[in-house]
């Protein structure tokens, strides 16, 4: 359905979570509650907005991820285990230990974080780069400065690698505290350099377009309700606002990085970003 302004609705079904795979097609994360409560996968069409139930298990499945050429997607199950999921052939494999998992661009690594939330033991959070297999090819324990001691209770709502492999977003969610906490952090992965994104702050999500700068982010609006679209450079700046007439939870980028699918209370909606102007233009948003 066209709601105008280069936007339509994809779909109406229950999405919790969504991220843009290969063929055209949209892997989301929705709640079923018969015969038990369970987080199953679904592939949603970009096409026709059609959805297919993906029959892998374990059934608590969160935060899928995957490459626009590759049909094993990475999901996290029960918050503490990566496991590699064939959305062609409905198996589901064991990889390694964590609460989120994104590929690297070259396909034979895979970049892990995992935390105290998951695993008390450990002292810090970190990343762990693994190869397909799990096998440990490297470690990078994260330090995050904040206003208030908050490692530990911060939940994971998305990963986002940069196309060159040495630039990670990450947010963030402190679900305990009153009012609830959101942040980003940038991290340089070549250095373990870890920085509040923006250092303003103000956003609370975040993700990085496929081999450009462009971010997609979800920001606070002037009347400070969070959900709010908007296209940044690398710094933060704002270079496009939507002004959609709906607030957003996820977002992520289509593999050509010509759309977006976002997903607001549930549903899914694309908005087409082919001919949208860019800060410096009369109609930019921002």
């Amino acid at each position: 359905m066209d709601i105008g302004k280069g936007i339509s609705k994809l779909t109406k079904r229950n999405f919790i979570e969504i991220y843009w795979g290969p063929q055209g097609a949209i892997l989301g994360t929705s709640l079923y509650f018969a015969p038990s409560t369970e987080n199953r996968l679904l592939w949603a069409s970009t096409e026709d907005g059609s959805i297919q139930t993906i029959t892998a298990r374990p059934d608590t499945f969160s935060l899928p991820s995957m490459q626009a050429d590759n049909p094993i997607a990475l999901v996290t199950v029960d918050v503490t285990e990566i496991w590699l999921v064939n959305v062609e052939a409905g198996t589901a494999s064991y990889l390694a230990d964590g609460e989120g998992a994104v590929y690297f661009s070259d396909g034979n690594r895979i970049l892990i974080y995992i935390s105290p939330l998951s695993k008390p033991e450990l002292r810090g959070a970190e990343l762990r780069v693994v190869d397909l297999d799990g096998n440990l090819l490297q470690l990078l324990p994260l330090h995050f400065q904040q206003e208030k001691p908050l490692e530990g209770h911060l939940y994971l709502r998305g990963l986002s690698l940069a196309n060159d492999g040495h630039r990670l977003y990450i947010s963030l969610a402190d679900y305990e505290g009153e009012p609830n906490t959101y942040v980003v952090y940038a991290i340089d992965l070549s250095t373990g350099n870890v920085e509040r994104f923006p250092p303003s702050g103000g956003i609370v999500f975040t993700a990085a377009a496929h081999g450009d700068s462009r971010l997609a982010a979800i920001r606070a609006n002037q009347s400070n309700e969070i959900g709010e679209v908007v296209i940044t450079k690398e710094t933060g700046e704002c270079v496009y606002n939507p002004n959609l007439p709906f607030t957003a939870d996820i977002v992520t980028w289509s593999p050509d990085n010509s759309k977006i699918a976002i997903l607001s209370q549930g549903s899914i909606y694309i908005l087409d970003l082919s001919s949208s102007p860019m800060k410096g233009d009369s109609e930019s948003g921002c």
